[in-house]
């Protein structure tokens, strides 16, 4: 599924001109024409959690861009893979993905030099909400039971 700018837009809750920073910003992003961009599903969920960052914490594109590639990379994986990237945290030496199922791997975090966590899970739910597509896959679990 691809998604027009205005969708991007509305969804994002970005304005034309912030988008079109961004695009100079972000070199995933970059040199899209207004009236020929589509975007991904990938694209328009870390656009859409990085404005949510920009508005509610105040993290600028240029904080971001230099991890961009590495970003937009690993959102498109884990939305192959599960449907819901795992979160990710924005450090001084570049990009650690979390696992969202054990809060102690989350240890490390404390050694690390963290400048942003993003999670997906409330821009994939809207996401989901909004386009009605289908209901995001939840990773296996096994459990170990009594004998």
């Amino acid at each position: 599924m691809r998604f027009s700018q205005a969708q991007v837009l509305k969804f994002a809750g970005l304005t034309k001109e912030a988008l079109r920073h961004w695009k100079t910003a972000l070199s995933p992003i970059a040199g899209r024409d207004a009236r020929s961009a589509d975007y991904t599903i990938g694209e328009l969920l870390t656009l859409s959690a990085l404005a949510e960052a920009n508005r509610n914490v105040g993290i600028s594109v240029s904080a971001i861009a230099p991890f961009a590639e590495q970003l937009f990379k690993l959102v498109e994986e884990d939305l192959a893979a599960v449907r819901v990237p795992r979160p990710v945290a924005l450090t001084g030496a570049g990009i650690a993905q979390l696992e969202r199922e054990s809060p102690l791997s989350q240890q490390s975090l404390f050694s690390m030099a963290a400048i942003l966590v993003i999670s997906f899970d409330q821009v994939c739910d809207r996401l989901w909400d909004e386009f009605g597509l289908p209901q995001r896959r939840q990773p296996t679990r096994q459990f170990e039971l009594p004998v």
